[in-house]
């Protein structure tokens, strides 16, 4: 949701494999959406789900993903987003909500 008004935070796997080019335009891409952060793939799947340190992500790469999420849900709410979209977003066909 955030990524509407260019708050989203976007984790990319870092990749040897690409060309610094290829690197640079995905990174362009997902920039007109937010923020971008690189990380090494054994930190990605704590990344994507828990920005934890205590996973192996790095304190200030988590410090960072926490505190971008935040912002992004503050802006969210400062440009007049109702709290219940969230939820509508999130839980869409079930979970807790349903039952």
């Amino acid at each position: 949701m955030a990524a509407q008004i260019g708050w989203s935070m976007t984790i990319i796997e870092r990749n040897d494999m690409l060309h610094l080019a290829q690197q640079e335009d995905l990174v362009w891409k997902f920039k007109m959406l937010g923020q971008v952060e690189i990380i090494d793939a054994g930190a990605f799947d704590a990344a994507s789900m828990l920005a934890g340190v205590k996973e192996g992500i790095k304190r200030a790469d988590a410090l960072e993903l926490a505190a971008h999420a935040v912002l992004g849900m503050a802006e969210m709410f400062r440009t007049g987003v109702p709290p219940v979209n969230f939820r509508e977003c999130f839980v869409a066909g079930g979970s807790t909500v349903t039952g």
